[in-house]
């Protein structure tokens, strides 16, 4: 790949430091540039100090920006924030959206996707994530790969990642 862009590029803007080294390296010239993600000072770690454990806790679930995601996504995440619930029953789970429309998007997804069930503590929020609650402090996140993980990653949350596509993207 980096051949075929040597053609085609004549400087690579790179938004971690590691990159341009990595490319400089490989003979296509590369400047770092930054992400603005990541410009200090960064806010505090969005998960407190620490969650004394067994107690109320919230899991933030994000299951993308775009549609195709959302429908993709949605049952994914019920059923984990499912089985989250059965290992940890005062959880409580907030399912994040960039905007309105996407409730409904997401909720019809649910629906027809096959989740399982619902968890028992479930609420759907649109818009950024809210501050953390001193009663139910954030635990960590479920997260569809995407500029999200960044976000996540510069607030110190801990999650896991998931990238659901279509059974035909697969063959």
């Amino acid at each position: 790949r980096i051949v075929r862009w040597r053609r085609a590029v004549d400087r690579l803007l790179t938004t971690f430091p590691f990159e341009a080294a990595l490319f400089e390296g490989s003979g296509l010239p590369a400047t770092f540039v930054g992400h603005p993600g990541f410009v200090p000072p960064l806010p505090p770690p969005r998960t407190g100090e620490r969650w004394p454990g067994g107690g109320p806790c919230t899991v933030e679930l994000l299951p993308g920006s775009r549609r195709q995601e959302i429908e993709f996504h949605a049952p994914l995440l019920l059923d984990a924030a499912v089985e989250v619930a059965k290992r940890l029953p005062a959880a409580r789970f907030v399912v994040r959206l960039a905007e309105p429309a996407h409730e409904e998007i997401f909720e019809a997804a649910a629906a027809a996707g096959g989740a399982r069930e619902r968890p028992p503590a479930l609420e759907v929020r649109v818009g950024p994530a809210a501050e953390p609650s001193p009663d139910a402090p954030l635990l960590g996140a479920i997260a569809a790969s995407g500029t999200v993980t960044a976000e996540l990653g510069a607030a110190l949350v801990p999650m896991a990642v998931f990238y659901r596509v279509s059974p035909l993207t697969r063959l």
